[in-house]
């Protein structure tokens, strides 16, 4: 397949493309076939009785930024093999920080191996502008800060750990020289917050989604080098939930977990932990009052009052399952769940009846289907109804902790990257989200966000 360099920065279709960082792939060339399968959106699907994957388009998969034209563009030089990116710092041992941008997908397999390596990393809530050996560099929301004060270990050994970090995971970290920015927060700031050791556990068992608990535990020991520990079902009653920071919840049946096991789940939340819920897992979490959020209730159902033959069974059923659809929401990159996404569009394949109300927390709604949502695959006119402008991501603070809702499997097959990455920041920081309360505000935060 034919690639090319953007020979210099524009717009299509609304979206801004900068050389350097953007590729041209023409649609005339001999492999024109996988050029179309990649870039292909499927057109929605009029069977109620379809495969989910019908639906599967890989630049929404991959949360690809990407714009079609209808006219030849310019081409830059072909791109005849991958760039080589070792990974390390750029430049020499720094003796204030070493900063590496949130952006980058392997950013958090990096930030693991420092945590494991017992090196202090911190996360930018605010953006800021450094003046660096190549020039001013901007680092958005998420970014990681490595203060070489706040370590145990000298700043050689401090620097050998950054290198390796950043050639295990392909990233390049640089060295900073001064704490004051040139823009935005400083690195002394309040904004900038520790980041804690995860220590994951997902419950497993019977009841349980055996294939979600698998790509979850997958996508946490590929990406990050973790093994989160895999908490039976069964064993909630006694287990050492206050070993966990995180447990993970994937959709299942939980109606065997009696009031005791739920309000010990309850207490572990409210003292600091982070539960994280997948789809009908939010349904009986928000039933069993474990959070103040609410579903969405169909009161037009009228299906326990209708006559239908017994023939249409199979059609009249699948109408009313969502079965795998793509629909598109509107996510607030300011928020910790969404660090590193350079656009508020983002791309989810919905298979399950998880419909979420609207937190009445403003901050709480952290992505929402937008009002038309829909985008690919089979679902009916009235489910379509029901899921534009409800949140595909809630999150609600339960006395110290938090509880991160998803209406989908973020993780889904463990081939739908675009998403994946919010239950990894969900892991690293949703503890530290602020939801109306403890935040610094007004003239203070003014004082931090400044321009020099």
């Amino acid at each position: 397949m034919r690639v090319y360099e953007l020979p210099g920065s524009g717009t299509w279709s609304g979206k801004k493309f900068e050389k350097g960082n953007a590729y041209i792939v023409p649609s005339d060339q001999p492999n024109f076939r996988i050029v179309h399968s990649i870039f292909e959106e499927t057109a929605p699907l009029n069977d109620s009785l379809y495969y989910d994957n019908t639906s599967w388009s890989i630049i929404h998969a991959y949360g690809l930024q990407y714009a079609k034209s209808a006219t030849a563009v310019g081409l830059g030089a072909e791109v005849t093999s991958l760039p080589v990116r070792p990974g390390g710092v750029v430049g020499s041992a720094s003796q204030l920080a070493y900063v590496l941008s949130w952006s980058e997908y392997n950013a958090s397999r990096a930030l693991n191996f420092l945590l494991e390596n017992n090196v202090v990393v911190k996360a930018a809530y605010k953006p800021f502008t450094i003046t660096a050996a190549e020039g001013a560099q901007t680092f958005s929301y998420g970014s990681l800060v490595i203060p070489v004060a706040a370590q145990r270990v000298g700043t050689d050994s401090l620097f050998s750990i950054v290198k390796r970090a950043g050639a295990y995971a392909g990233v390049n970290f640089v060295p900073v020289g001064t704490g004051f920015s040139a823009g935005g927060i400083d690195l002394g700031s309040n904004n900038i917050k520790a980041v804690r050791k995860p220590t994951v556990a997902i419950v497993f068992g019977a009841g349980t989604n055996s294939e979600e608990a698998g790509q979850t535990w997958f996508l946490l020991n590929q990406q990050l080098n973790l093994s989160p520990t895999k908490l039976d079902i069964a064993s909630l009653q006694r287990a050492p939930l206050t070993r966990y920071n995180t447990l993970i919840l994937v959709s299942g049946n939980y109606a065997v977990l009696d009031k005791p096991v739920v309000a010990r789940i309850k207490n572990w939340v409210a003292e600091g932990g982070t539960l994280i819920l997948f789809k009908n897992a939010a349904d009986w979490a928000i039933k069993q009052e474990l959070l103040n959020e609410k579903l969405l209730v169909d009161s037009s159902d009228a299906r326990l009052k209708e006559r239908i033959d017994y023939s249409s069974q199979d059609v009249t059923e699948a109408a009313r399952r969502i079965n795998g659809g793509v629909f598109i929401a509107d996510i607030d990159t300011t928020s910790p769940v969404a660090f590193g996404l350079n656009s508020r569009r983002i791309f989810f394949t919905k298979n399950s009846q998880t419909i979420l109300q609207p937190s009445k927390n403003k901050y709480g709604n952290v992505a929402v289907y937008d009002k038309s949502s829909y985008v690919g695959g089979y679902v009916s006119r009235k489910n379509i109804a029901k899921i534009n402008n409800t949140p595909a991501i809630l999150v609600s603070q339960e006395g110290a902790g938090k509880i991160i809702s998803f209406a989908d499997d973020p993780t889904y097959r463990s081939y739908w990257h675009g998403t994946d990455r919010l239950l990894l920041n969900s892991i690293f920081f949703g503890y530290n989200i602020q939801l109306g309360g403890g935040f610094q505000g007004g003239k203070a935060e003014a004082e931090e966000n400044h321009e020099q």
